[in-house]
């Protein structure tokens, strides 16, 4: 392998011998690499390890790709970061299938931590996205769907409470590789699937609603009201992933107190669909049928507390659907 410096920052040459998918070119995009916000950030983690970047062309998946490799390429001791144009086989929470034309983010990240993975790690990792400074025109109409889900108001229109006022644009995938490490995934939604050019449309005929398996959907450039790219806005969720390991690093502080105000289930009759694992009110299992209540919002660790039936649950993964 090869290693080409753009200024501190260096993108990883590998191969194409070497990938999973031979359809998959390795290009150099300048417009990130020496995006100058991106160099100005990264310069404030001096003492910590600057990213290789891998950026392809198409990919299966960037979190089933960076495992794929992560034997190779974290020999160096270094975050490492895969992004794609587009992925033939996305996926989201629970193996769901994540649509994934050219004109969005597909981000994955490998990153060494220094506490045990918990479930507030999604939490932070969107907490900061949401605080990055090219959202906050729209901040005041961005939300976060536990444990993972990006939402924004779509029409402000709509009446308040609505099972539509507000839709998906974004997702992330956590996923553990060993003791210490995480995979750390990112889809956002910078153009509508249907506006995107598109090759093979008849795969991605379903995508073409606005509602996606009961879940509506929606995309950056629609919340904004102008077009926005990935070009945009990579160097700014590059930077959301530093702050967002920081902050998990030293154990999340006032975590509850920052997501209450983005979160939007809070206060909400929920279903928690099946399987998922729970605390009630202390003894850990899982629970096979689905359970209704309202969000009281979360605890430290991130977990989800539920209000059912006058007894308080502790939620700590599963699908939730707002009713």
């Amino acid at each position: 392998m090869q290693n080409k410096p753009h200024h501190g920052l260096e993108t990883q040459q590998v191969p194409l011998n070497q990938l999973t998918n031979q359809l998959v070119q390795l290009v150099h995009n300048d417009e990130i690499i020496n995006n100058p916000l991106l160099q100005s950030g990264l310069s404030l983690y001096n003492e910590r390890p600057k990213p290789y970047i891998v950026w392809l062309k198409q990919v299966s998946s960037t979190n089933d790709w960076l495992k794929a490799h992560l034997a190779n390429l974290a020999a160096s001791q270094r975050p490492i970061m895969v992004i794609a144009d587009t992925q033939t086989q996305g996926r989201g929470q629970a193996g769901r299938t994540w649509l994934s034309p050219p004109g969005n983010v597909y981000l994955s990240a490998y990153f060494a931590l220094q506490q045990p993975i918990e479930g507030r790690l999604a939490l932070e990792v969107a907490l900061s996205i949401l605080n990055m400074p090219i959202l906050a025109p729209i901040k005041h109409a961005l939300k976060i769907k536990w444990p993972n889900d990006l939402y924004g108001l779509v029409n402000d229109t709509y009446t308040p409470g609505s099972s539509y006022d507000y839709a998906k644009w974004g997702g992330i995938l956590i996923e553990p590789v060993n003791s210490s490490g995480v995979i750390i995934g990112i889809g956002l939604n910078c153009q509508a699937i249907n506006c995107l050019p598109i090759k093979n449309s008849e795969t991605l005929s379903a995508s073409l609603n606005p509602t996606v398996l009961n879940q509506p959907m929606t995309h950056l450039s629609n919340i904004f009201k102008y077009p926005l790219y990935p070009v945009d806005i990579i160097p700014e969720v590059i930077l959301s992933l530093y702050q967002a390991l920081a902050l998990f690093n030293l154990k999340s502080p006032h975590l509850t107190t920052r997501f209450n105000p983005v979160d939007y289930l809070y206060r909400q009759l929920i279903q928690i669909e099946t399987p998922y694992p729970l605390r009630h009110p202390i003894d850990q299992h899982t629970l096979k049928q689905p359970l209704t209540g309202t969000m009281l919002g979360i605890n430290p660790e991130g977990a989800l507390l539920l209000d059912s039936d006058k007894q308080i649950y502790t939620i700590l993964a599963g699908h939730v659907r707002r009713l």
